[in-house]
Order: structure tokens, then C-alpha cells, then sequence
């Protein structure tokens, strides 16, 4: 369960199809990526550091376990809210113990080809301890301590509730799972994954045939955010001085259409002040407004980058795989120049 929480926080951003699919519309901001970060992903982090956050855990099969939706009729999960102690128990039903139709998270890889699963159907028992976990009351800006009443599941539904009660939505356990979910397997199996959302997935085109004595009217098919044709982008690379060899490149993209119009751009913070982690093992997921990411990894050993967006993939110093490189030289030539008296200096290129 950490360990999602940590990958899936490299990864969100407000950009993200995830957080545009579950978030309402008047807060997918950098404000509340921030505030998803800090009040959701660092205390589940905590279960798996030093002990920063504790949890009670039960295992009985009880009337709730058998009145849910997992499997034969069970739920895998609920949490049980103590009125006068304001605190939860999350208990586990039979069913998130089957391995077999609830698969684990390392099971769950072989899927990563499945081009046809949705985000829903990547819950895994991990993820549904995520949800569970909001529930009790540690994630004040994000999740109400406890909500029962109308609470709402699965990815439609969740959708939804986003476009029609937003505040109902930043209260909903699901939905913040579902965004974790699909941000961490789009990371993971490096691609994007379905929604389970029709109108994101399927973008609606409405065509009309007419008969003789008839009049029919058609309605266009909704145009890309972009101009259709080559696109391009230009990435900037940096190594900085860190340490530990093997995490210290990242990367700025600018991406534009065909007509050279802009269609995505790396936005720099303060937790990001030169760029999203490329390295090998933490690859950068870049979000725009085309249908999948672009994921860029950037190879210590022979200098060069990996690209793959869906199913293409190549490399900057090899011309094939459905893209062409131009390549610049680093700045400095060999690398950033560390530890001299006047401090570092990054390489850039």
C-alpha cells in the first residue's frame, strides 16, 4: 500500500486524466495536487516509515463482509466508525484474502497488456486498504472522517459524482482511490489505461443517415484538443550533483501540434525546481493533451533517453520506433561539476 502511495505521488499531476476523471472540475489546481500529496499519500506512506502512522485491523466475516459487492456477494472491505472514540477499525472480509479472484499487486503485472482492462479493474487488495484508510479521519483537507450515508463506488459513478457534486466528490473514498489506481499503473506498466468512463475513453461521435421523404441532421464528431499530423517536443535534461549515482537526471519537455502550437509543458515548482526524476527505475510520465503519456527515461550507461508513447517506442540515438531524435551535447561537456569551491554546477542538455 506504501509503496503505491509513493509511486503514484511521483506521478500525479493536475494534467493527469486520472485527476481530470474523479477530481471536480473547480479543483484540478496545483493546489490540490499539493494538498493530495500531503493529506493522502505522506500518511500512508507513514504506515511503511518508522512507524508514523498505526492502524487497527480486524478479520471477521461479518453481516457487512456478506452484504457487500466483492467477491460471491461479499465486500472485500469496511471500516467500522467508533461514534465516541471518533476512530476506525478497518476490517477485512474473506474475500480480499483470495488471491485468486483479487489478485495481489505483483499478480496484478501480468495484466499490464491488457489493453482492454480498466482502472477498476486494476483494485488489488492494496488499493483497497487505500480506500479503507480514508476513512479514518487522518486526511482532513481531502476525506470527511467517516461517510456512509450515499457514499459512491466504482469509476462511473465516481465520475459522476465529480461533475455533479464536487464536494460530495472530495469526500468520496472512491474516487481518490481510483485516481491512485490509475496513476499508479500507468506508471508501472508504462501506458495508459482506461477509465472505465465512456465519455473519456470513447470519445462520443454522432453520425445520421436520412431516407427518402426524411430530413437528418448530423452533428460533427468532437475535434482533438490538437492539430493532427507531427508532433514535436523538445526535452531538456539535466544531471545535478546528487550522490547517489543513478537518480540524478531530470527532464523539462515543451511539446507542440502540428502547428506548432503548445499541447503540454513540464510546469517546475519548488518540489521540482529543475525538472520531474527520468532515471532508470522512475521514468516521467508527461501528460498533454494527446491521448497518452510519454514516458521518458533517461540511461546512465551510453548516455542516451528512452522514449515510448502507447506503443511506439525508441530511443534518441537510434532513429526508429516511430520517432527521430536531434541530440545536443551537455553543459558542461563532461557533466555537471561538483563539489569545488564555489559550489555545483548542473549539466544541462
Amino acid at each position: 500500500m506504501s509503496n503505491i502511495a509513493s509511486d503514484a505521488s511521483s506521478a500525479i499531476s493536475k494534467t493527469s486524466i486520472y485527476f481530470k476523471a474523479w477530481v471536480p472540475d473547480d479543483n484540478q489546481d496545483d493546489d490540490q495536487v499539493t494538498a493530495y500529496k500531503d493529506d493522502y499519500y505522506t500518511p500512508v506512506i507513514g504506515f511503511n516509515s518508522n512507524n508514523d502512522q498505526t492502524a487497527i485491523v480486524t478479520c471477521v466475516q461479518d453481516d457487512e463482509c456478506k452484504a457487500g459487492n466483492g467477491q460471491d456477494g461479499s465486500s472485500y472491505a469496511h471500516t467500522v466508525w467508533d461514534e465516541d472514540t471518533e476512530t476506525g477499525t478497518i476490517n477485512l472480509c474473506d474475500p480480499w484474502f483470495d488471491n485468486t479472484n483479487f489478485p495481489s499487486t505483483s499478480d496484478m503485472l501480468t495484466h499490464c497488456t491488457d489493453n482492454q482492462r480498466t482502472v477498476e479493474e486494476f483494485e488489488t487488495p492494496a488499493a483497497t486498504l487505500l480506500h479503507e484508510f480514508l476513512h479514518l479521519g487522518v486526511c482532513d483537507n481531502i476525506q470527511a472522517p467517516f461517510q456512509s450515508a450515499g457514499e459512491k463506488y466504482g469509476s462511473v459513478d465516481c465520475y459522476n459524482l465529480a461533475r455533479t457534486d464536487g464536494d460530495a466528490a472530495l469526500e468520496n473514498a472512491d474516487n481518490w482511490m481510483l485516481v491512485t489506481i490509475g496513476t499508479y499503473w500507468d506508471k508501472t506498466c508504462n501506458r495508459r489505461i482506461l477509465t472505465g468512463v465512456p465519455a473519456l475513453d470513447n470519445p462520443p461521435t454522432t453520425t445520421a443517415t436520412a431516407t427518402a421523404g426524411t430530413q437528418a441532421t448530423s452533428v460533427a464528431p468532437v475535434p482533438p484538443p490538437y492539430a493532427t499530423g507531427t508532433c514535436a517536443f523538445h526535452l531538456t535534461e539535466t544531471q545535478d550533483c546528487d550522490s547517489n549515482y543513478g537518480n540524478n537526471l531530470y527532464g523539462n519537455v515543451l511539446m507542440v501540434d502540428n502547428n506548432k502550437a503548445t499541447i503540454g509543458q513540464t510546469v517546475n515548482d519548488d518540489d521540482h525546481p529543475i525538472g520531474y526524476a527520468m532515471d532508470a527505475g522512475n521514468s516521467y510520465s508527461f501528460d498533454s493533451k494527446l491521448p497518452y503519456p510519454l514516458v521518458i527515461t533517461g540511461e546512465h550507461e551510453n548516455d542516451y533517453v528512452q522514449f515510448t508513447y502507447g506503443s511506439l517506442s525508441w530511443q534518441s540515438k537510434t532513429p526508429n520506433g516511430g520517432g527521430t531524435c536531434t541530440v545536443g551535447g551537455w553543459d558542461p561537456r563532461d557533466g555537471p561539476v561538483c563539489g569545488l569551491r564555489f559550489g555545483n554546477q548542473n549539466a544541462v542538455g
